[in-house]
């Protein structure tokens, strides 16, 4: 976002009396001010697209995306929207003098402290119990999405924001997200076309593959968490890690046909499982030694080039696991916090059923 209409958001009044008071962040579309809700009095954030960059898509996007977390209210690891409108600027045309009305969109959503990027750069030694806890909320933020059949495809760590009070981490910025209950949005090819960070992307993003299907989007979701766990150890993408240019890759995918692009990427699973070794061994020396073995088990299930095998299988008769419904995830990531977190693990044991002298059954002897 241009300093300039920084500068005049910063000094309008919006449709319903939010008043941005402090410019925040800016992304390719819209940009992020804190204001005060009129009615309350408390602080919050106002999402606001660019006049600057008019685009059809964009503002279906914007749309989209409101109508999204307005069916996630009330899930408590992902962001709130607290409020939605449209407000219209007089600008004035620099050749004429003459006004002419642009119409910006915005989303009031609650504040947060900061976003998970952020601490990571500014607390490099912060510990694993910590660190777990935080992954755990965005595994709970994916999986209550998914309940609600809804698929983020663009999760990353600045994408992830932090909350005091309680403390907790939950996902936002769904502008790449996706109703899997409604038709996709876009072809195929736009996600060749540079739709979400490459560094994070799933590795079948960038063969164009994985972006239509209802089960292979969630799948997708099932990588990028993956990502996640990796840039939460390490603070950098899994993907750029992997594949050294996924851009170079994209590049020379988007030419391609459609089958030329399934062939390639069939060719190209071996490979990437190779490359991905690496990227564990660098994942393995950052995690304490209690838990070395199940994260990076867990980090290989989750980004594990072949979508279908990202799914732990079924043991010992238990029901299938899936894509949508991530209590099996939530469970991992709880049996690592109990190993490295004493307050978890005394948590546990004293929510166990105890298994006393008197309710043991008896045995009779012969």
């Amino acid at each position: 976002m241009e300093p300039a209409e920084i500068a005049l958001f910063l000094g309008e009044t919006l449709t319903g009396g939010y008043k941005p008071a402090a410019f925040l962040s800016a992304g390719a579309f819209c940009g992020a001010f804190e204001a005060v809700d009129p009615a309350s009095g408390a602080a919050v954030a106002i999402k606001l697209r660019k006049v600057s960059r008019p685009s059809p898509d964009a503002d279906r996007e914007f749309r989209d995306e409101v109508a999204m977390l307005r069916r996630l209210n009330g899930c408590d690891c992902v962001v709130d929207v607290l409020d939605s409108g449209q407000h219209t600027i007089n600008l004035q045309h620099p050749a004429t003098g003459g006004q002419f009305p642009v119409t910006a969109e915005f989303a009031v959503l609650e504040l947060a402290a900061g976003s998970l990027t952020q601490l990571l750069l500014a607390a490099p030694d912060l510990g694993w119990p910590e660190r777990l806890k935080l992954f755990r909320d965005v595994v709970k933020g994916i999986h209550q999405m998914h309940l609600r059949e809804i698929v983020h495809r663009d999760l990353k760590a600045e994408n992830v924001l932090l909350f005091e009070q309680p403390s907790r981490a939950k996902v936002a910025d769904l502008g790449r997200a996706h109703d899997t209950s409604e038709p996709p949005r876009f072809a195929v090819e736009a996600y060749l076309m540079g739709r979400g960070d490459p560094r994070f992307a799933p590795l079948e993003f960038l063969w164009g593959q994985g972006t239509q299907g209802r089960d292979s989007q969630a799948l997708a979701d099932l990588y990028l968490l993956g990502s996640l766990f990796f840039e939460v150890a390490t603070g950098v993408g899994i993907t750029a890690l992997i594949t050294n240019d996924p851009l170079a890759i994209m590049g020379a995918n988007v030419h391609l046909t459609e089958a030329e692009r399934a062939e390639a990427w069939r060719h190209a699973i071996p490979w990437l499982r190779d490359g991905s070794q690496n990227a564990h061994e660098t994942f393995a020396l950052q995690v304490p030694a209690p838990i070395r073995l199940r994260a990076t088990e867990l980090l290989s299930l989750l980004t594990e080039p072949a979508p279908n095998a990202r799914v732990p299988s079924p043991r010992g008769g238990k029901r299938q696991h899936g894509p949508w419904n991530l209590e099996w995830m939530l469970a991992w990531v709880d049996s690592m916090r109990r190993v490295i977190d004493p307050t978890q693990r005394r948590a546990y044991l004293a929510g166990r059923p105890r298994t006393t002298k008197s309710s043991r059954p008896r045995t009779r002897k012969l």
